[in-house]
């Protein structure tokens, strides 16, 4: 399944990945995995493709990529792992719109 998600996190840990985001148009937390146990990013599967070449993906970049499979963890329920198709930048969002990806929980 294509989608599109704006990226907020590309942390990495022992040369490896941990990429998180949400859903352009349901807001919904999507973090990619390489495998049903969560497993990191490796830098190739961390690269988008736009007009200019191949880069490292970064935060606040909308992102189109394909979700082969939905893999949730107890502890980490946004898993989805990815296909090896190479993702897609579609632009950036700017600063002033990360208020409309914020969370509100009920307190």
């Amino acid at each position: 399944m294509n989608t599109t998600i704006v990226i907020f996190a590309n942390s990495v840990k022992h040369g490896k990945h941990c990429v998180a985001g949400k859903v352009v148009n349901s807001h919904q937390w999507v973090r990619p995995v390489s495998d049903a146990g969560g497993g990191e990013l490796s830098d190739q599967q961390c690269l988008y493709e736009n007009p200019h070449g191949r880069f490292k993906v970064k935060p606040l970049q909308k992102i189109e990529m394909n979700l082969a499979q939905y893999v949730p963890l107890i502890s980490q329920p946004e898993n989805y792992l990815v296909s090896d198709k190479i993702w897609r930048q579609h632009y950036r969002i700017d600063r002033n719109e990360i208020q409309n990806y914020l969370d509100t929980p009920d307190s």
